[in-house]
């Protein structure tokens, strides 16, 4: 049985996104360069139009996912810039947070 690396199952992840992402067929303009993707700092119409086409996308899920998993810094991902990103993933508690939460706050039942 092959084993799958993390940089293995990080190209497929990335690959499904090209297959099925409604971004794969938008990319940067030939004449200005601008990429809907990678809008500029500051630039909240461009980063809205990228956040537009994410918003009907099939595997938006699965983008976010790759983005959150992959730290990816740049650009637009699942639908969230990478502020939105980074907030987004200090709101949410890692595996180990909620279990030391539970673990915090259990009630001990006497066994029998």
């Amino acid at each position: 049985m092959a084993v799958l690396t993390n940089a293995d199952a990080e190209l497929a992840a990335r690959l499904r996104l090209t297959q099925f992402g409604s971004c794969a067929s938008v990319g940067a303009d030939s004449n200005t360069g601008f990429d809907p993707w990678f809008p500029l700092s500051g630039f909240d119409d461009d980063a809205q139009a990228a956040k537009r086409i994410c918003a009907s996308c099939p595997v938006q899920d699965d983008c976010l996912a790759v983005a959150l998993t992959f730290n990816e810094d740049f650009g637009i991902w699942g639908g969230l810039t990478a502020a939105e990103r980074r907030a987004l993933a200090i709101a949410i508690p890692t595996r180990n947070e909620v279990l030391d939460d539970l673990v915090e706050h259990a009630v001990c039942v006497p066994a029998g």
